[in-house]
């Protein structure tokens, strides 16, 4: 087995989910360490964490961010199928800049 570890960052962008760590490619399995979202609007804003397991999608949590605050969460399921990823969306448009993430994942072969 061989391991690689890999970051993701971007923004939600307040309309449709968008996806935080991408489903792993086939015989890998994806070891989602930590995901970070930040609240940069000048609003509060509610963020749903998702987990997509191919047709199924279950909420891991939901929280609103006041302005400035941000959530870690380091307890994320491992993706080790190629229909499973991990998904935000926030709920409406931001008042000025939409939340931003990071994401921080190994994968094993």
């Amino acid at each position: 087995m061989s391991q690689f570890t890999h970051s993701l960052d971007g923004v939600l962008n307040g309309a449709t989910p968008v996806t935080i760590v991408s489903s792993p490619a086939a015989s890998t399995s994806r070891d989602v360490r930590f995901i970070n979202i930040y609240n940069a609007d000048s609003a509060a804003v509610t963020v749903t964490l998702r987990y997509v397991n191919g047709a199924n999608t279950r909420i891991l949590w939901k929280i609103t961010l006041q302005v400035g605050e941000s959530v870690k969460d380091e307890t994320l399921p491992v993706l080790d199928a190629t229909n499973k990823s991990i998904t935000a969306v926030m709920a409406g448009a931001p008042a000025t800049t939409n939340p931003d993430f990071v994401a921080t994942y190994g994968d094993e072969t």
